[in-house]
């Protein structure tokens, strides 16, 4: 593989890792008070477009990370 195609990688590997972690947070009670109303679709939206991106900006920091280390160390 690639130079480029491992960076597409793991950009969607971070951004499949986000919306995972996103679906598995709206089994939860998201709002904690009683008379709060549930989320609407566009907040839900919003969460897993802010997760999703998220993560993907996470895949990529620590794989460039650990790229930088492996060549110092090789």
């Amino acid at each position: 593989m690639n130079k480029r195609g491992r960076w597409l990688r793991v950009l969607l590997d971070g951004l499949a890792a986000g919306i995972i972690f996103a679906l598995v947070t709206t089994l939860f009670d998201s709002t904690g008070e009683p008379g709060v109303p549930p989320p609407d679709v566009i907040e839900y939206l919003i969460w897993f477009a802010v997760l999703g991106i998220m993560g993907a900006i996470n895949a990529i920091g620590v794989y460039g990370v650990v790229n930088l280390l492996r060549r110092k160390m090789v």
